[in-house]
């Protein structure tokens, strides 16, 4: 009995010394682009070019204008739902799912003044398709946003304010009501009560 205990202890230190010497070193993170591979990049993001899907780096993925922001916010000025659906398919294919999580709800903005995720973009839009699109890859419908007053909203928050203005809105409240969606002042009483 003492023999086999020996063994397995003998055992159980080389599997310890093989797993921590077989262990790697991350790789480094890819250096930053050049301020000519950004804009190059960048103009593909903003023209909606499917030619941005061969780029599968690192750094040109989490990469971010001089305004902060991401390929994705430039996809959302023209939306085209074939090229945002195989985009957000290849950085779900791409990167960590926290990175990737992380990616798709990052606001863009000052500290103090407007501040807006890309599924705000495509909300103040109108766009029903795309945005359902956006929360079934994970976007937060109730991430809090700012105006350029400072105050803070959520995509329900706008669309009441584009109702109000004579927008065309009952598809894409639709949506967001069916995802749970709530205006700032909903969530704010619902922390009130905890």
């Amino acid at each position: 009995m003492l023999s086999i205990l020996k063994l397995l202890l003998f055992l159980l230190s080389i599997s310890s010394f093989l797993s921590s010497s077989s262990s790697t070193e991350p790789e480094p993170p890819d250096p930053p682009l050049t301020p000519s591979e950004s804009l190059t990049y960048f103009n593909l993001c903003a023209t909606s070019s499917p030619t941005l899907l061969t780029y599968t780096s690192p750094s040109y993925l989490l990469s971010k204008t001089s305004d902060s922001e991401t390929c994705l916010h430039l996809l959302t000025i023209s939306p085209s739902l074939p090229l945002l659906t195989s985009y957000l398919t290849f950085l779900r294919t791409h990167l960590p799912p926290s990175t990737y999580l992380t990616l798709i709800n990052t606001p863009v903005g000052t500290e103090t003044g407007l501040n807006m995720s890309p599924l705000s973009w495509i909300v103040y839009g109108l766009n029903a398709p795309v945005t359902s699109l956006f929360l079934e890859a994970g976007m937060r419908v109730n991430h809090v946003f700012r105006m350029e007053d400072g105050r803070k909203v959520t995509v329900l928050d706008i669309v009441e304010v584009l109702k109000m203005k004579g927008a065309e809105t009952e598809e894409i409240e639709y949506v967001l009501n069916e995802n749970g969606g709530k205006r700032y002042r909903e969530l704010e009483e619902v922390n009130d009560d905890l």
